[in-house]
């Protein structure tokens, strides 16, 4: 690296890695799919890597979806006491209880500048909800195209409550804003999920 590059804000983007629900094409904008156990050794793998390109004063932030804590959680524990890991599961766990009280008007909750969508779980670890998937309620648990992005208009919904590419899309480029004018020179590793990240 060369000595300028310490001053750049980086972010290096992660996908969730696998669950049964993605084998099986079965859409979950909640949190119910747990990673499959091929992909728990590939989050290994992820931890691995992660120490070898960032430092742990990095932030890190993650979708409030189970699936992406499960691919950064080894990384955690490398990185946490036993103890302090504790805390911070329980303090995901507490925003992940806000995203479900939320997640009925998750796109009026979304849009409104004023609510809260990034939320500290530690010093350096968070969660926020815009890097979440695609908030589509009348699909959970449905055979469903996992990647919505490529075959439907932008400004297409295919249902009221669903969202369309362009909310993703403007939630996204809300977080990215953000994240950067927040954590400035800072390597910001963020977990979430294919249609966001595209």
């Amino acid at each position: 690296t060369i000595n300028w590059s310490k001053n750049l804000t980086k972010n290096i983007l992660i996908r969730h890695w696998r669950t049964d629900f993605n084998d099986k094409h079965l859409h979950d904008c909640l949190w119910e799919s747990d990673l499959n156990l091929l992909w728990q050794d590939q989050s290994n793998y992820l931890s691995n890597r992660l120490k070898e390109i960032v430092v742990w004063e990095s932030v890190i932030i993650i979708s409030p979806l189970k699936r992406c804590w499960q691919t950064i959680l080894p990384y955690l524990k490398e990185n946490l006491k036993p103890s302090e890991l504790d805390l911070i599961e329980w303090k995901y766990l507490d925003v992940r209880n806000k995203f479900e009280s939320i997640y009925p008007n998750f796109l009026e909750y979304i849009e409104n500048k004023d609510n809260q969508k990034l939320f500290p779980i530690w010093e350096n670890v968070y969660v926020d909800f815009r890097i979440t998937e695609f908030y589509l309620p009348d699909e959970q648990w449905n055979n469903f195209d996992c990647h919505r992005s490529v075959d439907i208009q932008n400004d297409e919904k295919r249902s009221p409550n669903w969202e369309s590419v362009n909310n993703v899309l403007f939630r996204v480029k809300d977080y990215v804003f953000d994240v950067n004018e927040k954590f400035v020179t800072k390597t910001i590793v963020s977990i979430s999920h294919g249609d966001p990240i595209v």
